[in-house]
């Protein structure tokens, strides 16, 4: 399997080894799955796309999985949709046809060095980096609330395009699109409601599209139940990242839905 997402499917947060995509591979012997990890930081849709374009002639898999988190789908329409990161690397999206479109860097050294020391900083400071995930989280629920019937219509169109695009590419080389949204680990009513809908997007165009969509929010709300382990310690008191119990709990899920014939 090929994973592809941004830093929830990246895994930064825990040891190489507890990710789940490690420990996937940890227990290939016993369910015969193993995959590569291909998530990497701020990556929306198009660029969870074209990453995969980028590996996917060059390693045999049978399917590629994408973790979408909830902020992919209002990022897809926006070219910058985190502005430093595009400023300083440049980014890529894709356009209905499968063109690439390409936003250069744009950064002088002298920027590239100031965003070079906030992330520095970010990384390793725990205040200034709880204060810039709220000032983001704050941006993100003003959209919310200002976001009009049209704007939702418009990302969820957006993203199914995407998904289109990701199953043709798939297809070509023999392999399978699985889409799963992160799920809501008790972060807050508006976005439990978004990501359920999300949920009921993906499970319903699937089957036209062509992909599989795996419940992942209602799967992990069912093993949190069944094993007595609250949602709030699969994720990170500070952010909603996993923790390493989050990882190993979505390592079992993918294992139980994906083990077996290819489907």
């Amino acid at each position: 399997m090929i994973f592809t997402g941004d830093s929830t499917t990246a895994g930064f947060e825990v040891a190489d080894d507890a990710t789940f995509v490690s420990l996937i591979n940890a227990s290939c012997a016993r369910h015969g799955l193993r995959g590569i990890n291909a998530g990497v930081r701020a990556f929306d849709t198009h660029q969870a796309l074209l990453r995969y374009l980028q590996i996917s002639g060059s390693v045999q898999h049978d399917y590629v999985f994408y973790l979408l988190s909830p902020n992919d789908v209002s990022e897809n329409l926006a070219e910058y949709h985190y502005r430093n990161v595009v400023f300083k690397y440049g980014r890529g999206r894709v356009d209905g046809a499968g063109k690439v479109i390409y936003t250069p860097p744009s950064a002088d050294r002298l920027t590239q060095g100031y965003h070079d020391f906030r992330i520095f900083i970010s990384d390793n400071f725990y205040f200034t980096s709880r204060a810039i995930q709220e000032l983001q989280q704050a941006r993100r629920n003003a959209t919310d609330v200002t976001a009009a019937h049209g704007e939702r219509e418009r990302e969820e169109r957006k993203l199914l395009e995407l998904l289109e695009l990701a199953t043709r590419a798939a297809s070509r080389v023999n392999a399978k699109l699985v889409v799963a949204p992160y799920p809501c680990l008790n972060d807050g009513a508006e976005l439990c409601r978004r990501i359920g809908a999300l949920e009921a997007l993906l499970i319903a165009q699937a089957g036209r599209i062509g992909f599989r969509a795996i419940p992942l929010d209602e799967l992990t709300r069912r093993a949190s139940a069944a094993t007595g382990t609250p949602l709030e310690d699969l994720r990170f008191p500070a952010d909603s990242h996993l923790s390493a119990k989050g990882h190993a709990l979505l390592h079992s899920i993918i294992v139980r839905e994906l083990s077996g014939p290819l489907r």
